[in-house]
């Protein structure tokens, strides 16, 4: 059966281009929700979401889920004082059977050791019933320090392990497909293949910055048994991240 699967790191619904044009934020979903219908995305992975908060965003994925009449979960990631909570989101066109949150936190030592770029980050890991069978989703945000994105593979390689599923992985993985990081991360998960590479080109599509894209690091990886016959970047500036979907048959 052919699934189109999406990743988009929404920015906290921040308007980019209304950003760039004004050096004023304002936060709104119903873009982001337009461009999952339009083309027709059936399971999509989000970062950077909010929860509630001084800004008045609301719960974020709970609005996503109301635009698009999808399922929806938030896995936060963690508290930002008196603002609000963060972290991923998943929206399904399916039923979600289970769910749950594995922390990728380093030790409190570490974390003072690395500086100010750390945050705790978390692993989504949902079981989905796509017309009678099961997937595993996996969804991250790996962060910008060496150490945390290290913990990071180590963390999908551990949990991935446990699943007997077909499974897909996406997400913001801050991470190039030319670095040392990127082929630890596929040699690492060895059952899965990024759907770029399947398609010829592992270096592209470039997803960020929305305005003038240079780097690919938004990440749909399929497991082995899955082929990919398209792959679409949109050309938006909601975000300061482009979104990246495919098509693949499983």
């Amino acid at each position: 059966m052919k699934l189109k699967l999406g990743t988009y790191n929404i920015l906290h619904g921040k308007n980019y281009g209304y950003f760039l044009k004004t050096g004023k934020s304002t936060y709104e979903l119903d873009e982001v929700a337009r461009i999952l219908l339009d083309n027709e995305v059936e399971i999509c992975a989000f970062n950077e979401v909010l929860n509630e908060g001084k800004r008045g965003v609301g719960d974020q994925a709970a609005r996503l889920g109301e635009l698009t009449g999808y399922r929806y979960l938030f896995a936060k990631a963690i508290d930002r004082p008196n603002d609000s909570t963060y972290g991923n989101a998943l929206l399904s066109k399916y039923p979600i059977i289970s769910s749950r949150t594995v922390s990728i936190s380093l030790p409190k030592e570490e974390r003072n050791r690395v500086g100010g770029f750390y945050e705790d980050r978390v692993l989504l890991i949902a079981d989905i019933d796509v017309v009678g069978r099961t997937l595993t989703v996996m969804v991250s945000h790996f962060g910008c320090v060496v150490e945390e994105r290290s913990l990071a593979i180590a963390t999908v390689k551990r949990e991935m392990e446990k699943i007997k599923n077909p499974v897909v992985f996406m997400g913001d993985l801050n991470i190039t497909p030319d670095s040392s990081e990127y082929d630890t991360l596929t040699e690492s998960l060895p059952r899965l293949t990024d759907t770029a590479a399947l398609m010829g080109d592992k270096m592209s599509p470039n997803t960020f910055l929305s305005d003038r894209p240079f780097a690919k690091i938004d990440y749909i990886m399929i497991d082995k048994d899955m082929t990919v016959t398209e792959t679409v970047t949109p050309d938006s500036m909601q975000s300061d991240h482009k979104p990246y979907f495919a098509t693949i048959e499983w």
